[in-house]
């Protein structure tokens, strides 16, 4: 579930929406409109390993495979 919150808001309750980011990304707006999401590294590993998808060998899933691979190749 994504969470939508004011600028000023988040800078008012910042410790709170950093504590809860883990669960869901926290969309920030500003006159209506988005203008950052905070994201967890976790979130961010897993949208770009998905985004990657087509690209890597069809027997790879997971981030830790890739990152065995790219070792074997340049060890």
């Amino acid at each position: 579930m994504n969470c939508y919150v004011t600028a000023t808001e988040f800078k008012q309750n910042l410790s709170h929406y950093l504590s809860n980011v883990s669960d869901s990304p926290v969309h920030i707006t500003k006159n209506g409109k988005v203008v950052a999401v905070l994201v967890s590294p976790e979130i961010k590993k897993e949208i770009a390993f998905r985004s990657l998808k087509g690209i890597l060998p069809e027997d790879i899933t997971s981030l830790h495979e890739i990152r065995n691979e790219r070792l074997e190749k340049y060890l």
